[in-house]
């Protein structure tokens, strides 16, 4: 899955039910980060990502999804 991050938090978890939920506010996303209950406003930022010569890179700044 593509890193994402919850209005600046990055304290997300990842659930068996094919879900994430962001304790901090109770929000509930999709496998592709789409808000699927809860008060955020819109769905999880992306970020792109590599894995080159066995390090991960991740490239600033991410992508704003929109509602």
């Amino acid at each position: 899955m593509t890193p994402k991050t919850s209005l600046s938090r990055r304290d997300f978890i990842k659930t068996a039910a094919a879900f994430i939920g962001s304790p901090c506010h109770d929000g509930h996303f999709d496998a592709v980060g789409n808000v699927l209950s809860g008060p955020p406003p819109r769905p999880l930022d992306e970020f792109v990502t590599k894995i080159e010569n066995g390090n991960l890179y991740v490239s600033l700044p991410p992508i704003k999804r929109k509602g």
